[in-house]
Order: C-alpha cells, then sequence, then structure tokens
C-alpha cells in the first residue's frame, strides 16, 4: 500500500472480489425477486404437502412435511446466503486467481482516472464515473459501463481516496452498515 497525493497502488485478492459480487447481488432486484420466489416455492410446498398428509390421515408424513416447511421458512435465507457465496467464490477462483496479489495503480486526475495493472493500463474520463460507494471494508467506485473500482480499504487510505473523490466532485454514498 502506498500513494502520493493522487496515486494509489494496491493489491486485490479473492475476498476484495468476493465482497464486490456480493454487494452487487444484494442491490440487484433480480437477484432479490430469485431468492423471494425460491423462498416463498421452498416452504410453501411442504406446507401443502404436510395438510394433504394431515388431511389423509398420514400424521408421520405429515408432521415431516410441516417441520421442514418451519425449517425452510426460518432458515432458507441464510443458505441461499451460504450458496450464493459458495457459487461467486467459485467464479472468481476459476476466473480471477491470476490477478490476486498484482499490483493495482489508480491515479486521480483532473479529467480523468487513470487505472494501471498487469493486464494493461487506460484512462477513464470522469464523465464515465458515476458515483463511489463505501461500505465497511471497501470502496467502489461505479462506472457507467456497469464495472467498479475496487478499492480495498486495508490496502489504501481511505480518507485521501475520498479527499481526491471530493476535489474532482464525485458523490461518495455511505453503506457503512452494508453486511451480506
Amino acid at each position: 500500500m502506498s500513494h502520493s497525493n493522487n496515486q494509489f497502488n494496491y493489491h486485490l485478492y479473492s475476498e476484495d472480489y468476493l465482497t464486490f459480487q456480493l454487494y452487487t447481488a444484494s442491490k440487484s432486484e433480480v437477484v432479490a425477486k430469485k431468492r423471494k420466489s425460491e423462498w416463498m416455492l421452498l416452504w410453501f410446498l411442504p406446507l401443502v404437502f404436510g395438510l394433504y398428509f394431515l388431511t389423509s390421515a398420514e400424521y408421520l408424513l405429515a408432521t415431516y412435511f410441516f417441520i421442514v416447511t418451519i425449517v425452510t421458512f426460518f432458515f432458507y435465507s441464510q443458505y441461499f446466503k451460504w450458496r450464493y457465496k459458495k457459487r461467486h467464490l467459485k467464479f472468481i477462483l476459476a476466473n480471477y486467481q491470476e490477478h490476486f496479489g498484482a499490483e493495482e495503480e489508480l491515479v486521480f486526475n483532473a479529467d480523468h482516472l487513470f487505472l494501471k495493472n498487469k493486464t494493461g493500463e487506460g484512462k477513464v474520463l470522469l464523465d464515465a464515473v458515476i458515483s463511489c460507494v463505501e461500505i465497511p471494508s471497501h470502496l467502489f467506485i461505479k462506472l457507467n459501463t456497469g464495472t467498479s473500482i475496487i478499492l480495498p480499504k486495508t490496502e489504501v487510505d481511505e480518507e485521501a481516496v475520498k479527499t481526491q473523490l471530493t476535489q474532482l466532485k464525485i458523490n461518495v454514498e455511505h453503506e457503512v452498515n452494508w453486511a451480506w
């Protein structure tokens, strides 16, 4: 971790990519709808079966399906989060592993951001920057392409980054209570 007034050098690891993916998923309406529809289906179907077996005087099967209903109703959220995290981590390990630990460079300039890593370098015009989101462990500079620049707070001086963002009139959205 090093920086001058407007230059920040840092490294990204699997946890950083995972945190970004989970943050993005937590803000996705598609993921929220999928989660809700799966939850509804997974507790409603056992309930229907339980009621069917109850009316058929199959009390052991009815009890089984009622227990499944209760467990699913209360614990599906934790299961969904675990499953989603596991799936994203598998994807990240398969697709980004060669980037782990490589030095990244971000330079704030008056009209653009300059990015450099082992795959190349490029400029991002300030017009392409939507905002910056601050969560407890990271800063995500959101771009209008749908991508973001991931800045782990353990790797950069977050106050210096926020000062640069403020000077460039880039809004910082504080979501310091966000948790997956």
